[in-house]
């Protein structure tokens, strides 16, 4: 049967070049070139054969700020409460444990003018040092929020072998070795480029530079920043390093299938934590191994359950014959959220520093509010406007998601939390605006109501200082971000609140 498809393949490319002849017709029993064979992924990620060490590592990053689960999004995940629950959890498990922070999590937002922003910062850097993070690599806005000299003075353990002052020198050490349960990770910090550092250096020769001072019995090498797409690629191109960790960007799919080594991306926001279980069988810089391979994870899985049923156990065993780990790093990722499951039952030190920090908030926002105005207008609430316009007042007020945005703390049990009160009301902790949190107070001052977009107007229109301001995309989104309002679509979100014409 071969022969016959290689007599009839060779005369189907006669007839296509019209100058064959009988002649030129092979024996039947001529053999053609053999294909070369196709490379084995897994058998090019071998190396040398160690003995199996299993480390969890645990990643967050792009934080910007967000402390606590908020009502807001369609998933109202996140708060370090329910990160040291989580981790508590993944201890019980018994491997050895390193968490990992990419950086951008003390400045609320992307930009801020908050008086709050250096009391945040300090908040979030207690919170990581709490949970215990082991590693932070400084991104842009972590110098926006604090600023160059007070970011190293937060107490976090910080990395960046991208960053240096204007001789050169690095600000921070460029990688940190985390030594966990006999393990020895090191993770070198490639931090974004930013005006507020005097001299970023190019990230893959940083990344080079640290890898020739990474000292012998390291059991894995990673890199961990906040760099864009195109820079994460070209990193995981170096040689030397078993995985590389960004803040979110391109979909991680995307960027495995082009790099050298596995490119993960972190989850942001707090919403969730990305969990990385590894079984180590080679040397520290041979490339990780990230798959879907059912029996690996299961096998992972029944190994963090402590002690198994008879049943569990021989499945287990099964599972180890199935499991090849020679020569392999193999790792399995998933992003696990932190839902309500997770609240803790009694309280926590967490709990007691959030609680502070909102105590701390609402009285600066007392002092603010009556700090004296040397020039501008102050809040006239909505209420003055309705005389005038009292068209666009009744637009307003059916339209739910504006005009009754603090029913929705008050059904919630927020319409006390300063970290929620200041999107669903109007002038909160601002000159001339408000600072209780009281039910009389919210009454006159709760929703968004018209100042919130066009600024304070007492005195409005006598006042020549009172004057509306436009509205931009900018006003929208101090509220609508990314973390509490993830579909926000400027245009889409302007028309169904624009005020209508006078009739």
């Amino acid at each position: 049967m071969i022969q016959l498809r290689r007599a009839a393949l060779w005369t189907l490319l006669c007839i296509g070049a019209s100058s064959c002849t009988d002649e030129q017709v092979p024996p039947e029993t001529a053999e053609l070139p053999a294909l070369p064979p196709l490379a084995d992924p897994v058998q090019q990620l071998r190396g040398p054969e160690r003995a199996n060490r299993e480390l969890t590592l645990v990643f967050s990053g792009e934080l910007r700020g967000e402390i606590e689960a908020c009502g807001c999004p369609t998933l109202p995940y996140g708060g370090f409460d329910r990160r040291a629950e989580l981790l508590s959890q993944l201890a019980a498990e018994g491997r050895p444990m390193i968490q990992v922070d990419a950086g951008d999590a003390l400045l609320k937002g992307l930009v801020s003018q908050r008086s709050d922003t250096l009391p945040r910062a300090t908040l979030i850097a207690g919170l990581f040092s709490e949970v215990g993070v082991d590693v932070f690599v400084p991104g842009p806005s972590d110098v926006v929020a604090v600023g160059l000299p007070e970011l190293g003075g937060l107490g976090l353990p910080l990395t960046s072998a991208t960053w240096a002052d204007a001789e050169g020198s690095l600000l921070y050490p460029a990688f940190r070795v985390v030594e966990r349960g006999g393990l020895k990770v090191a993770v070198v910090g490639l931090s974004s480029m930013t005006e507020a550092v005097p001299t970023n250096k190019d990230p893959v020769e940083a990344l080079r530079g640290a890898l020739e001072q990474v000292p012998e019995g390291i059991d894995l090498i990673i890199a961990v920043g906040n760099l864009r797409d195109q820079q994460a690629q070209a990193v995981a191109a170096v040689p030397g390093v078993a995985l590389v960790v960004m803040t979110p960007g391109e979909k991680r799919e995307a960027l495995r299938t082009r790099a050298r080594v596995p490119v993960m991306e972190v989850s942001a926001r707090g919403r969730y934590l990305s969990v990385l279980r590894l079984a180590l069988g080679t040397e520290p810089a041979r490339p990780l191994l990230l798959e879907e391979d059912r029996s690996f994870q299961d096998w992972m899985r029944l190994k963090g359950r402590g002690e198994l049923t008879p049943a569990l156990q021989l499945e287990k065993e099964r599972l180890e014959g199935e499991v090849d780990l020679r020569g392999l790093n193999r790792g399995w990722m998933e992003d696990r959220p932190l839902g309500a499951e997770l609240d803790p039952k009694s309280s926590s030190p967490t709990e007691d520093m959030l609680a502070q920090f909102k105590a701390d908030t609402l009285e600066q926002a007392a002092r603010t509010v009556k700090t004296p105005q040397s020039s501008g207008p102050h809040y006239g609430t909505g209420a003055k406007c309705v005389s005038c316009h009292s068209h666009q007042v009744a637009a307003w007020a059916v339209r739910p998601n504006h005009a009754r945005a603090m029913e929705v703390l008050f059904e919630r049990g927020e319409q006390g939390n300063p970290e929620c009160v200041g999107c669903h009301s109007t002038g909160f902790g601002e000159p001339g605006g408000f600072a209780a949190v009281d039910k009389k107070t919210l009454q006159t001052w709760g929703n968004v109501q018209c100042e919130a977009c066009h600024g304070p107007l007492g005195g409005h229109p006598r006042d020549p200082k009172a004057v509306p301001e436009p509205i931009t995309q900018a006003t929208c989104t101090g509220c609508h971000d990314a973390a509490n309002s993830p579909d926000f679509d400027y245009e889409q979100y302007r028309m169904a609140v624009i005020c209508p014409s006078d009739p």
